[in-house]
């Protein structure tokens, strides 16, 4: 299955542990957070949703707000909302970091 990785994570893991030869490029780029979490993505996406009745319509029907969508997908994933560069390098490198010692 292939995911999508931090091109910001993966520079940074192949300058800090691949040039300096503590890790090998398999290792470092298979530390590297997943960008995109589709499932992630799909789950936030279920709880967002609200069922309403649409005049003309049987059923009720599922809707989602388009900005709620919009930032939902922008996020990856992410359970933050900040648009902030820093605090999403900052979740990026605690990711990594929980799962680094998740395989010890």
């Amino acid at each position: 299955m292939s995911r999508m990785i931090s091109v910001d994570g993966l520079v940074h893991g192949l300058s800090a542990d691949y040039m300096t030869g503590k890790k090998t490029l398999l290792q470092v780029i298979d530390e590297q957070p997943t960008a995109f979490d589709r499932y992630a993505v799909i789950e936030q996406l279920k709880e967002k949703s609200r069922y309403a009745r649409i005049v003309g319509e049987d059923k009720p029907c599922e809707l989602l707000k388009l900005a709620e969508v919009i930032e939902i997908v922008e996020g990856g994933g992410g359970r933050y909302d900040c648009e902030d560069e820093t605090r999403k390098q900052r979740h990026m490198i605690n990711s990594a970091r929980t799962m680094s010692l998740k395989r010890e």
